[in-house]
């Protein structure tokens, strides 16, 4: 009873039902990727000609090395996984703090900058087989790391407000430590998520991306 009065208080404290509450806070990180993901699709429709050369021969030769001798999918996958950890810790790291909560803004925008430059240089070099490649390369971003980066974001905006309102309040030890074993979990199956994530990217794309392009080349 007591947690339940907590979590009730909490939400009246912060001013937010809990509808009104998750729609506000998933709309900063979709809207935050949505900024990033045009501002990547602009840079690369205006990339000069030599760059995008650059770009696409950068490919040829990581694609043909593949293609001769093969890549380590150990190593592939260790790259991956600290990638998506260490997004995992600069989103639970922003929510200690709202004054934290314009770099996790700033950190989505990066990735959707990542995401749409990515996809709309393939189309552009490679028309529809380009879309068909950018979606089969990027299966575990589209299907699983994106949807984690906002649910696990929304997760931390709501954990900075819920700090926040700790600290005012001053409340008890037993609260606070309530409140961060809380986040044991989150933070348990997010990684879990992620090693899945790492494990498609790293054992499965090469398979179906591979094909695909030394077939466009």
């Amino acid at each position: 009873m007591k947690g339940i009065q907590f979590r009730k208080r909490l939400r009246s404290c912060i001013g937010l039902n809990h509808k009104n509450e998750s729609k506000r806070i998933y709309l900063i990180p979709v809207i935050s990727l949505i900024i990033g993901t045009v501002l990547g699709t602009a840079a690369a429709l205006v990339l000069s000609c030599d760059t995008a050369q650059k770009v696409s021969e950068y490919l040829n030769n990581f694609f043909s090395v593949y293609s001769l001798h093969g890549v380590n999918k150990g190593e592939i996958f260790k790259i991956s996984m600290y990638n998506n950890l260490k997004m995992l810790l600069i989103l639970w790291v922003s929510g200690l703090s709202v004054f934290l909560l314009p770099f996790l803004s700033v950190y989505i925008v990066g990735k959707g900058f990542k995401l749409g430059f990515a996809i709309s240089f393939l189309i552009k070099t490679y028309s529809y087989a380009g879309a068909f490649l950018s979606c089969t390369s990027m299966l575990s971003q589209a299907l699983i790391i994106i949807p984690t980066l906002i649910i696990f974001s929304a997760y931390s905006i709501r954990l900075a407000l819920k700090l926040k309102w700790i600290r005012r309040n001053k409340i008890s030890g037993d609260e606070k430590r309530k409140l961060f074993l809380s986040n044991l979990s989150a933070i348990i199956l997010s990684v879990l998520v992620m090693i899945f994530a790492s494990y498609i990217d790293s054992y499965i794309v090469p398979l179906i991306s591979v094909p695909i392009y030394m077939g466009l080349s």
